[in-house]
């Protein structure tokens, strides 16, 4: 049986990360606002880990944590995809206008 503090804590963790969840697939396409909002939602469960008290439910919000970390990952990994990519088209965008003024 949980305990009721911990009960109220997991109760406050779901309505928190329900709300960051909306948040986050309000901008999808915005990694800066997803990492943002994946940081908060970490945070949360980091928070909430800390202050439960009986060990299995620690356990459930570190499995909890595992999606929203590899989560993190991917979507710095696409951001820095994405920064290299303006930066391959800039050049390309670049040679092409010297290839232009070329005779």
């Amino acid at each position: 049986m949980t305990s009721p503090d911990d009960s109220m804590l997991l109760n406050e963790l779901r309505i928190k990360d329900e709300s960051l969840t909306k948040e986050m697939y309000e901008n999808p396409s915005d990694p800066d606002s997803v990492l943002n909002i994946l940081m908060k939602k970490l945070q949360l469960y980091n928070e909430i880990e800390f202050a439960l008290s009986e060990a299995r439910n620690k356990i459930l919000v570190g499995f909890m944590k595992i999606p929203v970390e590899n989560r993190i990952l991917i979507t710095e990994i696409k951001k820095g995809r994405d920064g290299q990519m303006a930066q391959v088209i800039k050049c390309l965008d670049t040679l092409e206008s010297i290839i232009k003024e070329k005779p």
